[in-house]
């Protein structure tokens, strides 16, 4: 209960922080294009900094949450194993209480400049077929030219065997890094 009101209440000091920055750039033009949705904020922030401009990201994509109330996720928590991989672990309750629940749990990380990317976690270890809970376990590789570091989020979805997408939540980093 408590995690989660922290992560609600990180999620709104992040949308806090990113009004504070548009406000900061006092250009009635180029307000008007965050507004209208035609620049986002990683666009726009550059000017003020004097930066390159990133390729525009779809926030709303990455953190759009998703919960039919037929799955749960607990204890959610990501370590890098000394061989420099990532190791998930995560509880699945079924909330459904007279039928099962079957799929399998999508992994995508999202890095600290909004390039999401597909976490390949082995099939065995993220497919789920469940009546009331399950823990899941998965190793799968830091991608390729990027470190702890880069990263800002991890995002979950349990899809179903029909392609249903039941629960989907971004999660950053800091709020679920366990130990090694």
């Amino acid at each position: 209960m408590l995690r989660k009101q922290v992560l609600e209440k990180e999620i709104k000091l992040d949308s806090l922080q990113n009004m504070e920055r548009i406000l900061a750039l006092h250009e009635p033009e180029e307000l008007q294009a965050l507004l209208t949705g035609e620049k986002s904020i990683e666009q726009l922030e550059p000017q003020l900094h004097g930066q390159a401009v990133i390729d525009h990201v779809d926030l709303k994509t990455i953190f759009t949450k998703v919960d039919l109330d037929k799955a749960s996720v607990k204890d959610l928590k990501l370590i890098q194993t000394p061989e420099g991989n990532l190791g998930l672990s995560f509880q699945i309750a079924n909330e459904m209480k007279n039928d099962s629940l079957s799929g399998v749990a999508e992994v995508a990380l999202i890095t600290r400049d909004g390039k999401l990317l597909d976490a390949r976690a082995p099939m065995e270890d993220v497919a789920f077929s469940i009546q009331r809970y399950r823990s899941i376990e998965a190793v799968f590789p830091l991608p390729q030219g990027f470190e702890m570091a880069d990263l800002y989020a991890l995002r979950l979805a349990l899809i179903t065997q029909d392609g249903a997408t039941v629960f989907s939540q971004t999660y950053p980093i800091s709020t679920i890094l366990g130990d090694k």
